[in-house]
């Protein structure tokens, strides 16, 4: 084994030049090359300690019973900056932008409910534990288990854990079961949202005629509304969409009113998402549909909720047509 601690000699305008800062070599057993690094110090007693400390973690690491330095640094770093760190990764090969929001989300969700800081608090049983806990759809339980890992997969290939502690925990069956039916809104039961919605009054129309969901109203900014055309339409951008295509929505004549009053309220002509102030969450929607006495979930079992926002029998998603043919009218049960 090679182990020595010197200041690096060289000249300088013709003179010979001893620098101030010590450097060490090393070669543990069994290695072939011989390591240089430098130990920043002047002191030889700090510098040879320093560098018998680093052989000590590499004989162990090359055993095994350390892990490898990197690893160990990996473990100390708080686990929202490697999301950070992988978020740029995807962003960088151009992968999906709804993808990754979503991903987002849901990993800063399980970082929050299972409180996950660290590398080192992250377990099959922790996640398994927050999973028996949840009411959500087995579908999308399965998702959240699908973005945490892609996360520790990325980690276990970049060399900064040793392998993903959520490997073999299994996904819900699904059974292509829904967990609870969904139903439309009837014509009065949309009349009596609208009148108490307020602000969220444009969110609602706009998501009825389009048939957009919560996370697409919530991806369109102003240079997607083309309210001038002689047909006006949305463009929804291939990147916001569920099946990653594009598609030029017509608007009927009630949603360009809406958005004209929302672009007459607007404070800056700049672009930015059409619905920055007005897209309720779901405890909103949750107290909108309690104003306008609707039942969130009827005697039948049956669940209204944001996505139901859609009209029945029809897709509101086609393309405009060459003759301009507008969506029919209101997007709710006729009944």
């Amino acid at each position: 084994m090679i182990l020595t601690v010197f200041r690096p000699k060289r000249t300088k305008n013709g003179k010979p030049h001893i620098s101030r800062s010590y450097r060490g070599r090393y070669r543990i057993d069994g290695a072939e090359k011989i390591s240089d690094i430098p130990l920043n110090t002047t002191d030889k007693r700090v510098a040879q300690q320093r560098l018998e400390q680093i052989v000590r973690e590499k004989q162990l690491e090359s055993v095994g019973i350390l892990p490898p330095q990197a690893i160990r640094t990996a473990s100390q770093t708080p686990l929202e900056k490697h999301l950070s760190d992988y978020v740029a990764d995807l962003q960088a090969v151009k992968r999906d932008g709804q993808y990754i929001y979503e991903l987002k989300n849901r990993v800063r969700r399980l970082m929050r409910e299972c409180a996950w800081s660290q590398i080192k608090d992250i377990s099959s049983d922790s996640f398994q534990t927050w999973r028996t806990k949840q009411t959500l759809a087995a579908k999308t339980i399965n998702e959240y288990l699908i973005s945490i890992s892609s996360l520790l997969n990325w980690m276990e290939k970049h060399e900064r854990i040793d392998k993903n502690p959520l490997r073999h925990v299994q996904k819900v069956q699904v059974n292509g079961e829904q967990r609870r039916p969904r139903r439309a809104f009837t014509h009065a039961e949309f009349e009596r949202l609208l009148a108490v919605s307020e602000e969220r009054r444009s969110v609602y129309i706009t998501a009825v005629f389009t048939g957009l969901r919560r996370s697409e109203l919530a991806a369109v900014e102003w240079d997607d509304v083309h309210l001038d055309a002689a047909q006006p339409f949305i463009s929804a951008r291939a990147s916001t969409t569920k099946n990653h295509k594009q598609a030029v929505i017509g608007l009927h004549p009630d949603v360009v009113a809406e958005l004209r009053k929302l672009q007459t309220k607007r404070h800056s002509r700049a672009n930015g998402p059409v619905f920055a102030d007005s897209l309720p969450d779901m405890k909103t929607f949750k107290v909108d549909l309690k104003t306008a006495n609707i039942e969130f979930v009827n005697a039948k079992d049956s669940q209204i909720d944001s996505q139901t926002l859609t009209r029945t029998g029809h897709d509101l998603s086609a393309p405009v047509t060459k003759n301009g043919k507008m969506p029919g009218k209101y997007s709710v049960n006729p009944v």
